[in-house]
């Protein structure tokens, strides 16, 4: 079955980060909007990534479940 993770990368407030890069070890998602969204064939633990410029990096794992659709967000901290 099919799992799914998603969600939106803001601030450390509610704005959204149009410019940022969410990554797993498979895939690399981003677009315009702040939001990513990537699925994949098998379930487990996926670390995943959001990176953009002037801020801290941050990594989350995110455990799935098979046929699971997963909402994680991110709030980065402006360095």
């Amino acid at each position: 079955m099919t799992c799914t993770v998603f969600g939106t990368v803001y601030d450390s407030g509610s704005t959204v980060l149009t410019a940022a890069v969410v990554s797993t070890p498979n895939v690399n998602v981003n677009n315009a909007s702040g939001s990513y969204y990537f699925q994949t064939a098998t379930s487990g633990t996926f670390n995943v990534t959001a990176t953009c410029a002037n801020y801290v990096q941050q990594t989350i794992a995110v455990p799935v479940a098979n046929g699971q659709s997963k909402s994680q967000d991110f709030h980065l901290t402006h360095v």
